[in-house]
């Protein structure tokens, strides 16, 4: 397995398990048209038999992963900069303008590959963090042909508090 397959199997793993804590579930789609995961909000609701019984919401997060190595550089005067791919950038920015907007989750690992995951009999991590960024309402379609810096400020980060907010603004 290359490097790069490895992160972005953590950067899935790791949303997913926050979203799993959540009490969402997860899809992925077959194909590949810029969305690695949908996220989906799951009610709770008493079965005729009194049982509980579980049943989607038509909530959910479209999310679209990106995995790198964690730079000091990236975090500067409270944002992350981070450049993204233009393509990427442009496909956020249009998703935004129409009723499926797309979350951007950037997963940052440690420089150093053994310390990516860790495992014993008490606990697995997975290390770094995530963030999460949405273009703004005004947000306009780049021109660059190549990267479009953005910045992320570093409250955003992704956890079990911000996927919940983010299920409910993005709904």
């Amino acid at each position: 397995m290359t490097d790069n397959h490895y992160k972005e199997l953590l950067s899935k793993r790791y949303v997913c398990t926050i979203a799993n804590k959540c009490g969402y579930t997860i899809n992925e789609p077959e194909n590949d048209y810029g969305e690695d995961l949908t996220i989906n909000e799951v009610r709770t609701y008493t079965k005729t038999s009194g049982e509980t019984g579980h049943a989607p919401t038509g909530k959910n997060i479209c999310v679209q992963l990106k995995a790198t190595i964690w730079d000091p550089d990236f975090n500067t005067s409270g944002v992350v900069k981070y450049d993204l791919d233009a393509d990427t950038y442009n496909m956020l920015v249009d998703r935004s303008k129409n009723n499926r907007p797309l979350l951007l989750v950037l997963f940052f690992l440690p420089a150093e590959k053994e310390n990516w995951v860790e495992q014993n009999d008490e606990e697995l991590k997975i290390r770094k963090l995530a963030f999460y960024y949405l273009p703004e309402g005004s947000a306009t379609l780049t021109t660059n042909l190549s990267t479009k810096r953005i910045l992320i400020p570093v409250g955003d980060k992704i956890s079990e508090y911000t996927l919940k907010n983010l299920m409910n603004e993005m709904n």
